[in-house]
């Protein structure tokens, strides 16, 4: 069995109010970056997967015509990245406008 079959059920995606995600800082421009989505095991909240964008329209990564800019994925744990890593996370912009 491979494990994107398996999880399909038991995921849910979206950022959870609250929950103690971490700070990330852009490599290029060493500001914080935005959390703009999640992935989380159901029965295990704190495995996750999170993607980070840098937002600052002055940082050397950003290049708004072709629509680049600094992304950092983060696992939460080695078994995050075991159980996460296949699973991809879709950023749309507008929504965060």
């Amino acid at each position: 069995m491979n494990l994107a079959s398996f999880f399909r059920g038991n995921l849910f995606g979206k950022i959870i109010k609250g929950f103690p995600y971490p700070d990330k800082i852009c490599r290029y421009c060493n500001k914080k970056c935005t959390l703009v989505d999640a992935i989380h095991v159901t029965e295990s909240p704190e495995v996750y997967k999170a993607l980070y964008i840098c937002m600052n329209d002055k940082c050397e990564a950003f290049d708004e015509p072709a629509r680049k800019a600094y992304a950092k994925v983060y696992y939460s744990s080695e078994e995050a990245y075991q159980k996460l890593e296949l699973h991809r996370i879709w950023f749309d912009r507008k929504k965060l406008d």
